[in-house]
């Protein structure tokens, strides 16, 4: 006999302030993809083609290489009550174990990367997480080099503080003394976030490492418990079809395509919202790094050791769920 899920929907009489922090989550997670979608409704209207194509030379002429840019961002957009509701949603917390000298430059390492990475942007990006207070250094948060060929959202991207990932780009960043925070597991370990077992994609990425040595950047572990939890996705393990097409996809569009589950606007069960689930993001200590411009294997293979070590560490020490499990592939 087929069992039927069932499909629990939300009380009449729910709290408005929990009703507002829904919306913020529905509005803020959908935000991206309409700008996305504009394209569209610009590229299938002739009467807005003149605009389009002033906008296209000026983002692929004038505008080039802002993605490597530290300066394009608008903190007074970070502050909008649309993301304070956003990240009362979760809730979401940030926890500092140590101190970091503002003089300074750091490589952050997030981990995991979840299904689409909200802890950064609840507990780093959002300006109510109170990071500029815990931490008063400038920041950029890396991300995929082709978002940022994305007409309109590109420019949503780079005015939130973002960066591309790419080497280069990092690599101008850090030398004007900016910090930046690399998602280090990437579009590989979203197929991977289920709750319970973190698996984290590290022992063969060791490119921020290398990059750590060559600018004298300090690196520092950042753990986000909570970020697996958020959605449910279809079962893939490896060698299945799913992954296969997953695996496929992610070659071709240079991100991945996770089956996900969570919930609706008036459901608990159905949906594309994430679950309410605490966001607790722990920015561990930083291991120093001597300025390198020429590492070698062994030393980029030493500290990336001791980062696993300082990751993993930073793990057991602050997990809340004793079940749970950490492992490195």
């Amino acid at each position: 006999m087929v069992k039927v899920p069932t499909v629990r929907f939300a009380p009449v009489k729910v709290p408005m302030h929990r009703r507002l922090q829904t919306a913020c989550c529905a509005v803020g997670l959908t935000l991206p993809f309409f700008l996305m979608f504009l394209n569209f409704v610009f590229i299938f209207t002739p009467a807005l083609w003149p605009l389009y194509i002033i906008y296209l030379v000026w983002f692929l002429c004038w505008d080039r290489g802002a993605e490597g840019s530290d300066n394009k961002r608008w903190p007074w957009l970070q502050n909008m009550a649309l993301y304070k509701h956003f990240r009362e949603y979760f809730p979401s917390t940030l926890v500092r174990t140590q101190e970091l000298d503002p003089s300074k430059t750091y490589i952050f390492g997030a981990h995991p990367h979840g299904i689409i990475g909200i802890s950064v942007w609840c507990n780093i990006v959002n300006a109510f997480s109170g990071f500029e207070e815990l931490f008063p250094i400038k920041l950029r948060v890396a991300t995929l080099n082709s978002n940022f060929y994305i007409p309109f959202f590109r420019d949503y991207a780079l005015l939130h503080g973002f960066i591309s990932c790419a080497r280069s780009c990092l690599l101008r960043v850090l030398r004007k003394k900016t910090s930046v925070m690399i998602v280090v597991g990437g579009a590989s370990e979203a197929l991977d976030a289920r709750p319970g077992v973190y698996k984290i994609i590290l022992k063969r990425r060791k490119g921020f490492v290398k990059l750590a040595l060559e600018t004298g950047s300090s690196l520092v572990p950042v753990f986000c418990f909570g970020e697996n939890d958020l959605y449910r996705q279809l079962d893939n393990p490896d060698g299945s079809m799913v992954r296969r097409l997953q695996n496929w996809g992610k070659r071709v569009l240079g991100f991945s395509m996770p089956l996900i589950n969570g919930r609706g606007i008036i459901n608990y069960d159905f949906g594309l919202l994430p679950h309410r689930t605490h966001l607790r993001t722990v920015v561990g200590a930083p291991i120093d790094v001597p300025l390198t411009p020429e590492p070698t294997p062994d030393q980029v293979d030493h500290y990336h050791k001791l980062y696993m070590d300082g990751l993993a560490a930073l793990f057991e020490k602050h997990k809340e769920n004793e079940t749970d499990t950490i492992v490195f592939l």
